[in-house]
């Protein structure tokens, strides 16, 4: 480990936990992918309409949003805006990246399971990897392990003492409230590539066909994609 943790020059170390940001996305998404496999959601079934809470746009476009949208940042949501939003475009029709469409779509898998995102990540992820100091809200815990902000030329950038529980992106947060180190995230890292997540082929199935939407809405088909999928 190299640099300091805090303003008081604690010298950093391995186990020193980090805010994660937007990797937070790609635990969600296996989640996701393992309520598909369980046959709990499907991918191009409209949420809001399965959702038990009023509708966060105005725009009628909003209820047609789906799963395989909201992965895919093909929803036409906005990156974080109070409510009623605005939609950017047809869903399904274009690319713009929305943390606030993955958190819809935590929104879904929580009502689905009955538990909260830390709660399903502690479960599906933390126990099962070995990721032991990793949690997707803030603790008081998180606080003595965590390491402040800095900014390029030292100066303190951020300093996260408190839970989010408020605003347009409350804590856990599919979009980005992980909090965990290298090494931890290493061991979900492995376990997808050895172990597929624990997905079945029709998930990594469905997880082809995502990057395949994903690729079209940017303009771009992937050639890699294509020749895995012909190996279904």
């Amino acid at each position: 480990a190299y640099g300091v943790r805090n303003k008081q020059g604690t010298p950093m170390h391995e186990g020193v936990l980090f805010e994660c940001a937007s990797l937070t996305k790609s635990l969600f998404a296996l989640l996701a992918m393992q309520e598909v496999d369980m046959g709990k959601l499907d991918l191009d079934t409209p949420i809001a309409p399965l959702l038990k809470e009023e509708p966060w746009s105005n725009d009628p476009r909003f209820m047609t949003i789906t799963p395989r949208q909201c992965l895919s940042h093909g929803c036409g949501l906005p990156n974080w805006q109070a409510k009623p939003m605005d939609m950017l475009f047809d869903p399904g029709t274009k690319y713009s990246y929305s943390g606030e469409g993955y958190f819809l779509l935590q929104k879904l898998v929580e009502q689905i399971e009955g538990k909260n995102m830390n709660e399903l990540f502690q479960e599906r992820f933390f126990g099962k990897f070995g990721m032991e100091s990793s949690t997707a809200y803030w603790t008081p815990a998180v606080y003595a392990a965590f390491s402040i902000g800095f900014a390029k030329d030292g100066s303190i950038r951020k300093v996260k003492n408190e839970r989010r529980v408020a605003g347009n992106a409350p804590e856990p947060n599919a979009a980005w409230s992980l909090y965990s180190y290298s090494a931890e995230y290493a061991k979900f890292l492995c376990a997808m590539l050895n172990e597929q997540g624990g997905l079945s082929a029709f998930s990594d199935l469905r997880a082809l066909e995502l990057l395949l939407f994903y690729s079209r809405l940017q303009g771009d088909v992937n050639p890699i994609a294509h020749a895995l999928l012909d190996t279904f």
